[in-house]
C-alpha cells in the first residue's frame, strides 16, 4: 500500500508563487527591529507603562507613506493629573527621540536591502526618500483605551 501524496492545494500554491517585495521585507525587518527593542520603548524613571507596547509598520499606498505606530498602555496607578500627563508626554517626547536616532542610526534603506548587497539598480536618494515618508506615531493609552497623548512626528 503506497502512501497518498498530498498536493498543495490552489491557495497554497498561490502563495508559494507570490513573492515578497523589497517594501515587505523592509516594513517586516522594522517592525522585528522594533520589538526586539520595545522594553526600551516604555523604560522610564517611573514605572508608567504595561510591559508590551503594540508596535505597528504599515505602508499606506493612498498616501505613499509609511507609518510606525507604537501604542503604550499606562499602569493602572499612573494617575491623570497634571504631573502624571507631563510625565507621559515627556516620555512621547523622549520615544520620538529614541526612534529617530535608532532608526537612522545604520542607513534607514538598509532595512529594505537585500543581505550583504546593494543592488545596482537602487536609487541613491532611496534613503532620503524612504525617511522623508516615514511617519511616526506615539500614542498613550489608560486602562479604558482613552487616548492620554498621541504625537506624530516625520522620522527625519
Amino acid at each position: 500500500m503506497q502512501p497518498a501524496a498530498a498536493e498543495p492545494t490552489p491557495s497554497i500554491q498561490f502563495l508559494m508563487r507570490e513573492p515578497v517585495s523589497m517594501m515587505d521585507w523592509g516594513i517586516k525587518n522594522i517592525e522585528d527591529y522594533l520589538y526586539r527593542h520595545r522594553t526600551l520603548l516604555i523604560q522610564s524613571e517611573k514605572t508608567l507603562f504595561e510591559p508590551e507596547p503594540a508596535i505597528e509598520v504599515a505602508y499606506n499606498w493612498e498616501q505613499n507613506q509609511i507609518r510606525i505606530s507604537i501604542s503604550l498602555r499606562t499602569c493602572e496607578q499612573v494617575q491623570k493629573t497634571s504631573q502624571g500627563l507631563s510625565d507621559i508626554r515627556l516620555h512621547v517626547e523622549w520615544v520620538i527621540k529614541y526612534l529617530r536616532g535608532s532608526l537612522t542610526m545604520k542607513p534607514y534603506d538598509a532595512f529594505f536591502r537585500h543581505r550583504g548587497f546593494r543592488s545596482k539598480e537602487s536609487p541613491q536618494s532611496l534613503e532620503s526618500e524612504l525617511a522623508g515618508l516615514t511617519e511616526l506615531i506615539v500614542s498613550v493609552r489608560d486602562g479604558e483605551s482613552n487616548i492620554l497623548s498621541r504625537c506624530g512626528a516625520q522620522l527625519t
